[in-house]
């Protein structure tokens, strides 16, 4: 989930700054409703077939920005907003349901980690583990954030169920296995199935992420 290290280090003032437009829940155009209601039907049918498989896990929310420049807007969509201000998520030391841990374990996604510009996959794990590590250096919190090993398992889930991947299992078993899945780089196909429309060849959405709970 690269967006919420992202998103947390920069700040919303940068963020603004580099012309990246993020808002939260539904955004006021008709365009972003009928997207935000698009994603919404998504994620249901998501979850259905978590549940026909007997996975504990279910997709909580889905996130993008864009650019400010193109005229689309960045979304929190959550799945199911029932308007009590109380869908944020908190990471529980010890909880069986992540094998007792006490830590949080993030994971690279080693296969699709190279991008645009030359960018290989060495070069943007590093990225990801200094920032993991600036994380780690501000004391809000007591509990480590360490690196899991790629073992090759794939570890990308909610590609498969917007049709532009395989189902990755690693986290869909009765434990969690990581917390954090940084998924790699992808063509704008997943854009697109997140948000039909969004991806015209201004290629405006620029990172989205999935948050499951269970």
């Amino acid at each position: 989930m690269i967006i919420r290290l992202v998103a947390g280090i920069v700040g919303g003032a940068l963020l603004a700054s580099l012309g990246i437009s993020r808002v939260t829940a539904q955004g006021s155009s008709a365009l972003a409703r009928s997207q935000a209601e698009g994603v919404r039907m998504a994620l249901q049918a998501a979850n259905d077939q978590l549940a026909a498989m007997g996975a504990r896990t279910r997709i909580s929310q889905v996130e993008w920005l864009t650019r400010t420049d193109t005229g689309q807007v960045g979304q929190t969509v959550f799945f199911s907003n029932r308007g009590n201000q109380q869908l944020s998520a908190d990471f529980v030391p010890g909880d069986p349901r992540r094998g007792g841990r006490t830590n949080i374990l993030y994971l690279v996604d080693q296969g699709d980690g190279a991008a645009v510009g030359g960018l290989t996959n060495a070069d943007t794990e590093a990225a990801i583990d200094r920032a993991a590590a600036s994380w780690n250096d501000v004391a809000c919190s007591n509990i480590p954030i360490e690196k899991a090993p790629d073992t090759g398992v794939d570890p990308d889930a909610a590609d498969f169920f917007f049709g532009v991947g395989d189902l990755g299992t690693l986290n869909l078993g009765p434990e969690t296995a990581v917390d954090i899945v940084h998924a790699g780089f992808v063509g704008a196909s997943l854009f697109d199935a997140f948000t039909p429309g969004c991806v015209p060849a201004r290629s405006p959405c620029l990172v989205a992420a999935c948050s499951f709970w269970g």
